[in-house]
């Protein structure tokens, strides 16, 4: 790819997916937060304030007006601070391009003082709002044909460790992973979620990198239209929910310990006043399909588990909110379904087939 070029157009932009490039994204951080291309890093050019007080005087006083607004805010050793992040990340990732909103004045600007310090990256032409349109164009022309297999399974039975092992030999969509969430009730991992618009920037540069890249289809988890406070695409839902599915199948027993080693022996349960809250909050708001009684004894339970660390009360917690909760609720979903199930099986032996491509695409005819 031509990098010593004011702009990098549409055409070269699933290049930029396919090989990780870096986005310099100058937009303010509320504007980022709003909705961030994949790959792309935020060192503002203007902070909200900034922009707002821009944007007033760009309203009521004209254009120039703002710009000149703009060289005062930004200037002397503020000016220098947001050029030297901007060269340092630039040095750490040498492939970059750089973007606003709509590719124009503060992406330009951008680039003008790299260039004076002898620094010159193209910008995203059409920036940020161009790039998304774009992929969400590209999102839906793959979807319209990729095929897909699903690893479906009751809680706990390791659907999401399938998946991540078999994204070794054939490509995956992790939405789990995109969205920073682990579907349950219980699933947030206490890190912010992305916003929607980032989570279906993310989702279609996933489908741009692996569409194409394999004779097999793409290997997805099953799971509900929303991943925590995110809502998957409603064309990829209709593709999972239509696609031939893998059925893990896990006693109760090997449920529970599972669980257990995720919700609690990998996370800082016994030390984290949050994770602890957190927990509870959940809890509570499941309490109307538990009942009230097993809402206040599993309660019960689970808060004398952290006061005494004890794993035997966290599997008895478990169970309940496995035998009770989830598992009746996946089971009236799936009979409803009736997905076509082309193998069944434990999950050492789910991970079997799949490392198997051509037993696989056999049941798959």
């Amino acid at each position: 790819m031509i990098i010593n070029t004011p702009f990098v157009e549409e055409v070269h932009w699933t290049k930029l997916i396919e090989e990780s490039w870096s986005i310099l994204d100058v937009r303010s951080p509320g504007e980022f937060a709003d909705n961030a291309l994949p790959g792309s890093v935020n060192i503002p050019i203007l902070t909200d304030e900034e922009r707002a007080q821009i944007g007033t005087t760009y309203k009521h006083q004209g254009r120039e007006a703002a710009i000149e607004l703009g060289s005062r805010l930004v200037s002397g050793e503020t000016k220098e601070l947001r050029l030297q992040a901007w060269m340092n990340a630039l040095a750490a990732n040498p492939c970059s391009v750089i973007t606003c909103w709509r590719g124009g004045l503060r992406s330009e600007v951008a680039q003008q003082w790299l260039a004076e310090r002898g620094v010159e990256r193209p910008r995203l032409k059409g920036g940020t709002k161009a790039f998304r349109r774009f992929l969400l164009r590209q999102m839906d022309e793959i979807l319209s044909v990729q095929k897909f297999l699903v690893i479906s399974g009751e809680t706990g039975a390791g659907k999401t460790l399938c998946l991540r092992a078999a994204a070794q030999t054939r490509p995956v969509l992790d939405l789990e992973h995109l969205a920073k969430h682990r579907g349950s009730a219980f699933g947030a991992v206490l890190d912010h979620q992305p916003s929607q618009a980032s989570f279906e920037n993310l989702i279609a540069a996933e489908l741009l990198r692996t569409s194409g890249n394999s004779h097999l289809p793409l290997l997805i988890e099953d799971e509900s239209r929303m991943v925590g406070s995110l809502v998957a695409p409603q064309a990829l839902f209709e593709r999972l929910r239509a696609s031939p599915v893998i059925f893990i199948d896990e006693p109760l027993a090997k449920r529970v310990e599972n669980t257990l080693r995720e919700y609690v022996l990998e996370s800082d349960l016994q030390h984290s006043e949050k994770l602890q809250r957190y927990y509870r909050q959940s809890l509570q708001q499941i309490s109307k399909r538990l009942g009230g009684e097993r809402y206040r004894r599993c309660l019960g339970i689970l808060n004398e588990a952290i006061q005494r660390a004890d794993l035997e009360l966290h599997r008895e917690c478990i169970s309940i909110l496995l035998n009770d909760y989830y598992d009746p609720l996946y089971r009236k979903s799936f009979k409803i379904r009736q997905p076509q199930v082309i193998f069944r099986g434990s999950r050492a032996e789910v991970s079997e087939f799949l490392g198997n491509p051509s037993r696989c695409l056999r049941h798959l005819r």
